[in-house]
């Protein structure tokens, strides 16, 4: 309802809404819950999110395990980065089931593909390399005496 009052000294009958009044639409539900938190996402969105997490989760330990050896620690930084952005933006990866589950995926398929579990089962063999002599820098006649 909309309550409308006659604005002083206008002398043409022009009506304002009176103050403290609302434009009532019939909608009364409140666009954020009572404790701050907006709506809980559609059975939709709760899928994508499970599925995003699940695919963060397994690709995670192959990303460290294939960057050169020296960049590791790099790779590492940046998958808790990747987390810790779906922390802030999604929400807590730490408390969901998706985590863990994908991490210890990862995890095993990269220890069975890659190594083998307990002896090396699945990895190559390289055989050790050998060294070629050095070929001689100096000339037969040419060799030093220690003399200055």
């Amino acid at each position: 309802m909309l309550q409308q009052v006659e604005a002083e000294g206008a002398g043409h009958g022009t009506t304002v809404p009176a103050a403290g009044s609302v434009l009532d639409d019939g909608d009364r539900r409140p666009l954020r819950s009572r404790d701050g938190r907006s709506r809980p996402g559609t059975h939709l969105e709760r899928r994508v999110s499970t599925i995003l997490l699940l695919i963060i989760s397994i690709l995670a330990p192959w990303v460290v395990h294939l960057a050169a050896p020296r960049q590791r620690a790099l790779a590492l930084v940046g998958v808790l980065a990747v987390f810790l952005l779906y922390g802030i933006f999604a929400e807590n990866p730490l408390t969901q089931w998706e985590m863990w589950a994908g991490l210890a995926a990862g995890v095993l398929t990269v220890l069975f593909l890659v190594g083998g579990i307990g002896g090396g089962g699945g990895g190559r063999t390289r055989a050790p390399r050998t060294r070629r002599p050095r070929p001689s820098t100096y000339d037969e006649g040419n060799e030093p005496t220690g003399e200055i």
